[in-house]
């Protein structure tokens, strides 16, 4: 079966966050704070400080598909394309998390369990009880994109819906 990408205008969009289901979605949290924490000790005995918190969790939807953030499939783009893609999305990440905002405090998001921001911009969804976070797909207020979505199967349950790549390094 192929993932069901939710549409605008027929078209699929990349999603932040897909699972199974919340208790996937908890379990997988667990599990990502506990090797971080491991990570970000091993890294402080060697000598480097470096915050592991903001780690992508990679549970977005390109496991399912090859829709980048832009909308854009993977397999239209060059090479180049690609890297100059993924050199623009860290680039913005590293200038968000280093700007001075009070989004980006970390008083506030230390106690975040899960942190989901759409791709128009506006929406940044920040839950800090597992309670909280809702049993059912999740879509941002301000543009109603989907930006939390459960599937109802586990990922191996799912073809890949894109084309074979031929690029070369």
């Amino acid at each position: 079966m192929k993932y069901e990408a939710p549409k605008i205008n027929n078209d699929p969009y990349y999603v932040p966050v897909v699972v199974k289901s919340k208790d996937y979605l908890v379990g997988y949290l667990h599990a990502m704070n506990l090797f971080l924490a491991i990570l970000h000790d091993c890294l402080n005995r060697s000598g480097l400080d470096i915050d592991c918190s903001n780690f992508d969790m990679g549970l977005d939807s390109t496991r399912f598909n090859d829709i980048m953030i832009d909308g854009r499939r993977a397999t239209s783009c060059s090479i180049d394309e690609i890297k100059q893609y993924f050199e623009d999305l860290i680039e913005k990440k590293v200038f968000k998390y280093k700007e001075e905002h009070p989004d980006n405090n970390p008083e506030i998001l230390d106690k975040s369990v899960l942190k989901i921001e759409c791709i128009c911009g506006l929406g940044f969804y920040s839950f800090d009880d597992i309670s909280k976070i809702p049993e059912e797909p999740l879509k941002c207020s301000a543009c109603g994109r989907v930006i939390l979505d459960y599937t109802k199967h586990f990922d191996n349950e799912f073809e890949f819906d894109g084309k074979e790549t031929k690029w070369r390094s």
